[in-house]
């Protein structure tokens, strides 16, 4: 799980290879439930023999982008 220093942004690698970029909203009132939007779901990498998919997943400090490392022994960016 890794969380945008600067956008309200977070992702989640799975052992399915797949990363879910989720948008969350937090009211100013705290009896209120916060609102986690599904934005994206990025099919990234082949599942390897292990059963292992995504291992590793992590934004940009500054921009939108996604950079993932799969049990493929592929990095991939998403921007």
């Amino acid at each position: 799980m890794s969380y945008h220093t600067s956008y309200p942004l977070f992702l989640s690698g799975s052992d399915d290879g797949t990363l879910h970029i989720f948008h969350a909203a937090i009211s100013e009132d705290l009896m209120q439930d916060p609102v986690i939007v599904p934005v994206k779901i990025l099919r990234a990498h082949q599942t390897a023999e292990d059963g292992f998919g995504a291992l590793d997943a992590c934004f940009h400090p500054v921009q939108p982008w996604a950079f993932s490392a799969g049990a493929d022994g592929v990095i991939k960016l998403f921007s």
